[in-house]
């Protein structure tokens, strides 16, 4: 296989693989190139294996990849730190954290993350290790908060839609 030496970003079309090169790093390059926001995805684990792969999936299928993913177990005693530590090998080292959590529970755990100073980001979204993200989930939060102000504290909150174990769709939490 005959592949370029250098490939000048001006040649990478989005949308399209460029001989046999993974189209994620091809994104990637595409957005640190563009100076794309960096978000930090903060996940918070315990005991969720049954759910995990499908979050982490999802989370890597966004159509933004300027992504970091810190995850912090609060004491999983399931394959959750195997599953974390699979996705950490297929990653960038400073691209993915694995982080013992506080073993005091989920918000423990969440903000054990948040008042972390070491995580720097343009944005911070907040994952559970059970959720399903659509593709375009951070894109849609980064268009919604990218006309506010940097010095003005701002949060973006998306429709949270119910499925149930198998995939089934039984509504969206109504709004409160």
């Amino acid at each position: 296989m005959n592949r370029p030496e250098t490939i000048e970003l001006a040649e990478v079309p989005e949308a399209k693989l460029l001989n046999d090169y993974d189209e994620k790093v091809v994104d990637l390059a595409v957005d640190i190139a563009t100076k794309a926001p960096l978000v930090a995805v903060l996940l918070c684990t315990r005991n969720g294996d049954r759910f995990l792969e499908e979050q982490m999936d999802s989370i890597y299928a966004q159509d933004h990849s300027n992504v970091t993913v810190w995850a912090s177990d609060d004491g999983s005693e399931d394959d959750t730190n195997l599953i974390l530590e699979k996705y950490q090998s297929l990653k960038e080292k400073d691209r993915f954290s694995i982080q013992r959590g506080p073993l005091k529970g989920f918000v423990a755990n969440f903000l054990s993350l948040a008042c972390q100073p070491d995580i720097q980001a343009d944005y911070f979204a907040y994952a559970d290790q059970d959720d399903i993200w659509q593709p375009d989930k951070l894109s849609r939060a980064i268009s919604a908060l990218g006309d506010i102000s940097n010095d003005t504290p701002a949060v973006y909150c998306s429709r949270t839609r119910i499925v149930g174990e198998i995939g089934c769709h039984f509504g969206f939490l109504p709004f409160v």
